[in-house]
């Protein structure tokens, strides 16, 4: 009875579990041969079940029907999903344009407004065409069809009246490169990424590889001009922001707070804020979203005393809450946020009291339908379980602390929603970001109210700004909030202890947290004994999980060769250090891949050693190293062969800094060794390298195969 209950008072849940289902399933088992065997495995179980219900079936057990409707729908919705996600798979994931080699020219269709990294422009294209060199080296013209495949375009930033705008077809030379995985242990995924965007290829235009077709007009449609003209509100706010707040770190932090633009905040900015645990702030979010419709309806005020002013002034704020999603991009989270305060404003009108978790279910599953990949977007998981910690637990940590006096009440509700939100989502903090910030209460209470006051004066300045005497006093104002703003979160992340790393967490992990969250929610939310149980038994599991892979980490010694851009960087793995050695190369990357591989490898001390050189020592002995107990060898520009007689014994050979060697040479200097070419190696090196490696098992790039882990002892994991 608890459980139909349940099912009745919140029925959007199971149905968004189940949509939620299908969509992994789907991502885990694509059927694109089959992709309707969901849907009638569910028809023949649907009809299995009828014709028992109809023939078989005793009259008195036939209350059960309404849990067989049940049934049925969840699988309706598990089978919809499957073939939503399927389809979106095949139709924006599938690679199917010629070799980058072969397409001399394109033509596409931005459809897109530009965004600006550092000195560059980039925009999202549609690809209607390509011009192709055929086998006999004929210009061939493909005209692609219903897919219109997608690619990163970037081009040299240009003034705003040369630049191409949205819906404007464009024609280019330039190549249409395939995206490759991450070579190095846990760096962004960047071929992911794109792929849950829809997009499949990167192309880079300089200034003389690319033409605007201005002749061409095509045809918009009303959502794709609606877009566009809010695109363009949002662009005239960003300007008028940055014109009266000025390109300094204030005015990022205000185009971030408001607009969701993220691309003028530096990385120490970032950084500063997600040590300090209020990252969310830097992010247009639901709490932004609640801020500005708090201020609509203050404006809309007046319009209760008129006739029906109560109905004009609610729906009057939903559009406009609407309208502010749409010009900030329509993220997931200011999606969620409106359409829970749509609910709320519609359920308030009606004076109908709805069940908040049954209303963030629907706003979850409206999401998922326009969009399945948002399931697997890390800003759209952390901002459905903060609203689920808040409804669950800061009821229960708010009545532990009595209050009468509203200061108190406020300071009370503040921390309680803060650690109420960091205890559900730390799964997920410590699964993608592998750190917890440790001072996260200090934080939100001193950032959260001053956020507040930081997005009202914000919002005023696209208004107020050009008033003589308002506007300067009104961006001095805003300025000096924001900077006081900022400073909290820099300062708390100067503090010792500011962040604890966790590490590499795995899957089981993760599964095992999530499972400790979800007995929390039975046992504080519900009252049930067994989520109390099913917590700490998870967590004794979880305990022994750690103790065991402690012991694993401690026991291994290993050698990594990475990945590094024009660079070699060797690690040395001894248990939970590194000493990496043999560095060269980009200072920014090499720190990031060390960072990275110490997070993955769960490294606790990590120290950086240069690769000896002796002068007027022998070649042979000035390139030979034992590492972890393996004789390594460096073949550089620096080495010399000629003077060698007889077979080097060796376990590791590292060729970097484009150097060619002979295949016969390599197999008598270096007999049974394992060659790998690091990424120092130019274009020519590694196409040389590439085809002796098509016959050789032995030789590894790490260009084309990702870095090269050679486990001594224990068991090193792959990424």
């Amino acid at each position: 009875m608890q459980l139909e209950h349940r099912i009745r008072t919140t029925p959007f849940l199971s149905i968004t579990l189940a949509f939620m289902a299908g969509i992994v399933c789907s991502e885990m088992l694509p059927m694109v041969e089959f992709p309707y065997l969901p849907l009638i495995i569910s028809f023949i179980i649907f009809g299995a079940g009828l014709v028992y219900f109809v023939f078989f079936m005793p009259g008195r057990y036939r209350i059960v029907l309404r849990g067989i409707t049940s049934v049925i729908v969840i699988l309706m919705f598990f089978s919809f999903a499957f073939i939503l996600h399927n389809r979106r798979v095949e139709h924006h994931s599938t690679d199917n344009l010629p070799p980058s080699d072969s397409v001399i020219g394109w033509v596409g269709q931005i459809v897109a407004d530009p965004v600006e990294t550092g000195e560059r422009l980039r925009y999202v294209v549609a690809v209607r065409s390509l011009s192709v060199l055929n086998r006999k080296g004929q210009e061939d013209v493909i005209i692609q069809g219903e897919l219109e495949p997608k690619v990163f375009w970037y081009i040299d930033s240009l003034p705003e009246v040369d630049r191409p705008k949205q819906s404007d077809w464009i024609v280019s030379a330039s190549r249409l490169l395939r995206i490759d995985r991450s070579k190095n242990p846990t760096l962004f995924d960047y071929r992911l990424w794109l792929k849950r965007k829809g997009v499949l290829r990167v192309s880079y235009s300089t200034g003389n590889d690319w033409k605007l077709l201005h002749r061409i007009e095509p045809e918009i449609t009303w959502y794709a001009r609606f877009y566009h003209t809010a695109s363009y509100i949002h662009n005239i706010a960003s300007d008028l922001l940055y014109h009266t707040l000025g390109h300094s770190k204030e005015g990022a932090i205000a185009n971030a707070i408001l607009l969701g633009e993220k691309d003028g905040l530096d990385q120490e900015t970032k950084r500063a804020y997600s040590t300090g645990g209020v990252a969310h702030v830097l992010c247009v979010s639901g709490l932004h979203t609640g801020v500005v419709f708090v201020v609509i309806q203050t404006l809309l005020w007046p319009l209760a005393r008129v006739k029906n002013g109560k109905l004009i002034s609610t729906c009057l704020a939903i559009l406009l809450i609407w309208f502010y999603a749409m010009i900030t991009g329509l993220a997931p989270p200011v999606c969620r946020a409106s359409w829970m305060l749509t609910m709320v404003s519609i359920g308030k009108l009606g004076r109908v009291k709805g069940n908040t978790l049954n209303s963030l279910a629907c706003s979850a599953l409206v999401l998922l339908i326009i969009n399945p990949e948002w399931l697997f977007d890390a800003g759209f998981q952390l901002s459905y379980m903060a609203v689920i910690g808040i409804l669950y637990f800061q009821p229960v940590f708010s009545s532990f602390i009595k209050a009468h006096q509203w200061l108190v009440i406020y300071i009370r509700d503040l921390i309680t929603v803060s650690l109420a939100a960091q205890l559900a989502t730390f799964p997920l903090i410590a699964y993608y970001f592998n750190q917890f910030p440790t001072y996260f209460l200090l934080t939100n209470l001193v950032v959260i109210p001053i956020s507040f006051l930081a997005i009202v004066i914000t919002m005023s300045v696209p208004f107020l700004g050009s008033i003589p005497y308002i506007g300067p006093a009104v961006a001095f104002c805003c300025v000096k909030v924001i900077w006081f703003m900022n400073c909290v979160p820099q300062w708390i992340s100067m503090l010792p202890g500011a962040s604890v790393d966790l590490g590499n967490i795995s899957m089981g992990l993760f599964l095992f947290m999530m499972l400790m969250v979800i007995g929390l929610i039975r046992w504080l939310g519900y009252r049930n004994r067994k989520g109390l149980f099913l917590t700490l038994g998870m967590f004794l599991i979880f305990l022994m999980v750690i103790l065991v892979e402690r012991w694993q980490v401690s026991d291994r010694i290993g050698i990594i060769v990475t990945n590094i851009s024009k660079g070699t960087l060797v690690g040395e793995i001894t248990g939970s250090s590194t000493v990496w050695i043999g560095i060269s190369g980009e200072e920014k990357k090499r720190d990031k891949i060390i960072d990275a591989a110490n997070q993955f490898y769960d490294i606790r001390s990590s120290q950086l050693e240069a690769w000896f050189k002796k002068p007027d020592v022998h070649p042979i002995i000035d390139h030979n190293r034992v590492i972890s107990g393996r004789r390594v060898v460096l073949v550089d520009t620096c080495w010399n062969d000629y003077s060698i007689k007889s077979p080097i014994r060796t376990d590791l050979v590292i060729i970097s800094q484009s150097y060619i060697l002979n295949e016969d040479s390599l197999h008598q200097l270096f007999p049974g060794a394992i060659i790998v070419v690091d990424n120092s190696n130019n274009h020519h090196a590694q196409n040389y390298w590439r085809g002796i490696a098509r016959q050789d098992s032995l030789i590894w790039l790490t260009a084309d195969k990702g870095a090269y882990v050679m486990p001594i002892k224990g068991d090193f994991p792959r990424w």
